[in-house]
């Protein structure tokens, strides 16, 4: 299955930052010709073209999210909760991002949100949230093989 693994976050902001380590620590391990992996930092909205040219049976987003669990904890975000709030600091919601692309291609949502312990700006990222980026990387090296 062509798959799209999009690691979405800001390196400047401590815990923020998983999304795209997701993507560094996943192309040690997983490049091939059905997977594109895209560090799309915090403007995801950048990568449409790319992603619409690949043209994905499936994509996976990876981001914070806050859904009130110790960091470091993930889990799969319910898709239908994408539609009812915004679920994202970046400048655009991933909720138009995402309609938009399903306007234009079918494909299955994955959304794998991390609970964050700090995101202020120029904060390091946890411990917590490191351990985190392992464990994803490894579900998602598996949800794709």
């Amino acid at each position: 299955m062509k798959t799209v693994i999009c690691g979405i976050g800001n390196r400047m902001r401590g815990d923020d930052a998983v999304g795209p380590m997701v993507i560094d620590e996943l192309k040690k391990t997983l490049e091939d010709n059905n997977t594109l992996l895209l560090d799309c930092e915090h403007f995801p909205e950048s990568f449409i073209k790319r992603i619409l040219d690949f043209v994905p049976e499936r994509i996976i987003l990876v981001d914070t999210a806050d859904f009130g669990e110790k960091p470091g904890v993930f889990r799969k975000i319910d898709t239908h909760s994408i539609k009812k709030q915004p679920l994202s600091t970046h400048r655009l919601p991933l909720t138009l991002l995402v309609n938009y692309l399903r306007s234009k291609i079918n494909f299955k949502l994955v959304f794998l949100g991390i609970q964050p312990k700090q995101t202020g700006f120029d904060k390091p990222v946890s411990g917590e949230c490191k351990r985190a980026v392992k464990r994803i990387s490894k579900e998602i090296t598996e949800m794709v093989k």
